[in-house]
């Protein structure tokens, strides 16, 4: 199922591209942009290194700014995206766990997963140090990674039905501007404070003491007890991770039964003969 998918995703992918310049042209720039992000992040977390506690500290920002990324973009561009949608997929006979792997499969292909690792994978040079923590940076990177594709299923599956709508196409259009508002602050804010030395690694220190406590934050200060020497603290902080990724896992499972009704549930029966003919016929579920 998750092959199958991810090889849907691909086709759709493709067949849009082949119909139409603009989707051409968005996709090499999406690419471009994407590359640019996991170069930057790569580049920023490996800079961090050798500024002890405040190097995780900015760490942590910038992997919680990456989940809320993942939050808010998906509902931006879910009438672009028609893989989003689990809608799509509600007249077919799919069992509903096999439907779950194989759409999380299919969010992590594309440019902009690929880039949210390979930028995240920066904390390896800039946060880990010795051997148990460049282990525990491999695990805890993927982790990051898998729990801001779940949270984007869960949320574009939970707000499916009023994002199809004109309300909520309108609401996903609106979220573009306080994105662009951001960015633009972002862009012309950022570099003057840090050209001054009025920001840096340090000014993110009282941010840190409850951002620790979120999931992204649980992921980086994993990698930083496992390289100050405190395994045990980073084996339960990776534990604690994968359980609230299982939980909001669940919590997806749950909005794609509401969202598919019975059809994700109902059995595909075995090829039994017909009495008529002879012909061997395919029981489906009902529509």
């Amino acid at each position: 199922m998750a092959r199958l998918l991810v090889q849907l995703k691909l086709r759709l992918v493709i067949n849009a591209l082949r119909a139409s310049t603009g989707a051409q042209v968005g996709f090499v720039l999406s690419t471009i942009c994407a590359a640019v992000v996991a170069v930057g992040t790569f580049y920023l977390l490996a800079i961090l290194r050798g500024s002890g506690i405040a190097a995780a500290d900015l760490t942590t920002v910038i992997f919680t700014g990456f989940a809320l990324a993942w939050l808010i973009l998906p509902v931006v561009v879910f009438g672009l995206d028609s893989t989003l949608d689990p809608a799509t997929l509600a007249l077919y006979p799919l069992r509903i766990r096999p439907l779950a792997v194989g759409l999380l499969a299919a969010s992590a292909t594309g440019a902009w997963p690929a880039a949210t690792l390979i930028g995240l994978l920066g904390a390896i040079i800039g946060l880990a140090h010795g051997a148990l923590g460049v282990l525990v940076a491999l695990v805890a990177v993927p982790l990051q990674v898998l729990f801001c594709l779940t949270l984007a299923r869960f949320v574009t599956t939970s707000m499916a039905g009023m994002l199809r709508s004109r309300r909520g196409k309108d609401f996903a259009a609106l979220l573009i501007i306080p994105i662009f508002a951001v960015y633009e602050g972002f862009i012309q804010i950022v570099p003057k404070l840090a050209s001054e030395g009025a920001l840096t690694a340090t000014s993110f220190g009282g941010v840190d003491r409850w951002l620790r406590w979120t999931p992204p934050g649980l992921a980086v200060h994993a990698i930083w007890d496992a390289s100050s020497g405190h395994p045990g603290t980073a084996l339960l902080r990776l534990a604690l991770l994968a359980g609230i990724i299982a939980g909001l896992g669940l919590l997806w499972v749950r909005s794609l039964h509401a969202v598919g009704g019975a059809r994700f549930c109902a059995p595909v029966r075995p090829v039994r003969p017909a009495r008529d003919g002879g012909r061997a016929v395919l029981a489906l579920p009902a529509p």
